[in-house]
Parts: C-alpha cells; sequence; structure tokens
C-alpha cells in the first residue's frame, strides 16, 4: 500500500482556509475595483461633454450674438442715412434675414410705436399697422431697449409671424433723436433647428430657460427625461442682448458604466478562479 504523503495531507487540512482566503482577497480586489473604474467611466464622460458643452457655447454664443449685431448694424444705418422709405428698408432687411436664420421678420416700429415697415410680406400681412402698445408683453422690451439704447429682448411670446419666439428690439437714433425701433421675430424653432442641434449632435437633447423670468423658452426634452436622473446633465450661458439663457443638455444615452463594470468584474473572478485552480494543481502534485 502506497504511503500516505504528508505534505498532500497538510494542504487538505489547510485547502478550506486557502479557499477562504483567496475569495475574500478576490472579492476585496473587485470591491476596490468597482469605484475607481465607475470614477474612471464617468470622468471620461465627463470629460467629452465639457469638450462638447465648451465648444457648443463658443459656436452658438456667435451665431445668436450675429443676430443681434446685424439688427444692431441695421439700426445704426437707418439712423445715418437722411431719410428712409420702405423701399429702403426692405432692402437693408432682406440682409440681415439672410445672414439671420431664425429670424423669421424685420420690421420698423415708428416713434409712436406703431409697425409701419416689415419684411417679408407674406410674414407681416397681420402685423402691419400694429400699435405695440397693445402688446404688454413686447412693449416692456422695447421700452428697455430705448432706456439702454441699445438692444433688449423679450421673454416667450406668440409671434405674429405665426410660432413661438423672442421679440428683438433696437433702437434707431437720427442726430441723437430717436425715431423708432428696428424688431427682429426670432422663432425658437429655427434656433434649434439652425443653431443648437448643428452644433451639439446628436448625442444631447436640450432646453432654454431665460434666467430672468426662469421659464423654458424651448425644450427637445421628452417626458422619461425630464424625470431621469439629471447626474450627467451639463449646462452653459448664452448672453442674448440684455438676457441671459441657460442652455441645459441632457445627454441621449448615460454612459454605459453598469455594463464596463459589471463586464471588468466578470473577467476579475474568471482570473481569480484560473489562478486558484493552476495553484491547486501545483499544490496537489
Amino acid at each position: 500500500m502506497k504511503a500516505p504523503n504528508p505534505a498532500l495531507s497538510r494542504f487538505q487540512r489547510w485547502a478550506p482556509l486557502l479557499a477562504v482566503l483567496w475569495i475574500a482577497a478576490c472579492l476585496g480586489a473587485m470591491g476596490a475595483t468597482v469605484p475607481l473604474l465607475k470614477g474612471a467611466v464617468n470622468n471620461a464622460f465627463f470629460l467629452r461633454s465639457a469638450g462638447i458643452s465648451q465648444s457648443a457655447q463658443t459656436g452658438l454664443q456667435e451665431w445668436v450674438g450675429r443676430h443681434s449685431r446685424d439688427l444692431n448694424d441695421l439700426a445704426q444705418n437707418l439712423g445715418a442715412a437722411a431719410e428712409n422709405d420702405e423701399r429702403d428698408f426692405e432692402g437693408r432687411a432682406v440682409r440681415v434675414l439672410r445672414q439671420g436664420a431664425a429670424f423669421a421678420a424685420v420690421n420698423f416700429i415708428n416713434d409712436r410705436f406703431v409697425m409701419i415697415w416689415g419684411f417679408p410680406y407674406a410674414e407681416n400681412r397681420s402685423a402691419r399697422g400694429l400699435d405695440l402698445k397693445t402688446r404688454h408683453d413686447a412693449l416692456a422690451a422695447a421700452r428697455r431697449s430705448l432706456e439702454l439704447r441699445g438692444p433688449a429682448a423679450s421673454g416667450l411670446v406668440d409671434l405674429l409671424q405665426g410660432g413661438l419666439g423672442v421679440l428683438f428690439y433696437t433702437p434707431v437714433y437720427r442726430d441723437d433723436q430717436w425715431v423708432g425701433l428696428v424688431e427682429g421675430a426670432f422663432r425658437m424653432a429655427r434656433f434649434a433647428t439652425e443653431g443648437a442641434t448643428p452644433f451639439l449632435g446628436p448625442g444631447f437633447r436640450f432646453a432654454v430657460v431665460d434666467e430672468r423670468r426662469g421659464e423654458e423658452l424651448f425644450s427637445t426634452l421628452s417626458e422619461a427625461d425630464r424625470f431621469r436622473t439629471p447626474a450627467y446633465d451639463t449646462f452653459f450661458t448664452l448672453a442674448v442682448a440684455d438676457r441671459m439663457w441657460w442652455m441645459i443638455l441632457h445627454p441621449v444615452s448615460p454612459p454605459p458604466a453598469l455594463a464596463i463594470v459589471s463586464g471588468v468584474l466578470l473577467l476579475e473572478a474568471a482570473l481569480g478562479a484560473g489562478l486558484f485552480c493552476l495553484a491547486w494543481r501545483r499544490w496537489v502534485r
């Protein structure tokens, strides 16, 4: 009969303890991996989001600012001319509309707050002759532009040209005397399709909030997005005339942290089991 192997007998006595210690070590390593890996995945996602957010803010600020600047240039050119008529205004308004994709119309309001010229004609059939004093939501912004002697913007209004938007106003002065206002009807839907979406790309949905009133000007968020955790949301601000808009960005797909962490933990478990099997085979020889 073959004599028992003392080394094997000792190993068999200690095997359960060694297995428990090995499993504990593997679980400890796996436990330490979870926060480290989750943090690395989230940091990579936030870094990417920050890059997109910063790039979008720069591009959108220039895009929105160009609308305000073009309206201001139009007001200055009208004030510099000896006199203006509807044909002259139309020629200048066409150039503003070509460069300002979000403007549905550009109008001239005289010193009695009555709209006397508007372009394009089809968009302004119902607006011509309107007394701005009957529209309190727009009149406040118009009066602010006079106080500031510069651009001012309204909150969200029903545009007479159709749809929801914001009205931009810039005063016209001739020889330091106020002669009227230039109005730009800024459609929020065009801001989204022509401005925000191209800069943000397909990876984000967004909401635009007016800081002055705290009202939502436009949103592409779904109902599910509004109830989902905002942990991965990011935001930036846009200076729009005399107002500040907040752009709140919500990722369409959050980072797959759970899938990545689960995959790495399974890999660690398989690696630990494999090493233990190799060690077992070596010990029992």
